[in-house]
């Protein structure tokens, strides 16, 4: 097992994350800007319920990585 490969890719998916959130709020903002302000509202908030199932997806990655690194942590200390 290359311990430290899976670390280093364990890292990349929370810095995704966070990237992630960042750009959701970006978007939400956006969303709410006056260059969106004649699209439909339903367009709005299926775009806004969109970006929101994203961001959710993103961190059960998250959390999964989390629960990655027990197993990993369990698998690799001494006996």
């Amino acid at each position: 097992m290359d311990y430290d490969k899976a670390v280093r890719l364990s890292d990349r998916v929370e810095e995704e994350e966070k990237r992630v959130d960042m750009l959701y709020a970006q978007a939400g903002k956006m969303l709410l800007g006056d260059e969106y302000a004649d699209v439909d509202p339903r367009i709005i908030l299926f775009l806004s319920e969109f970006l929101k199932a994203i961001e959710e997806t993103c961190g059960r990655c998250e959390d999964s990585i989390d629960y990655f690194r027990v197993l990993l942590v369990g698998l690799t200390k001494p006996v």
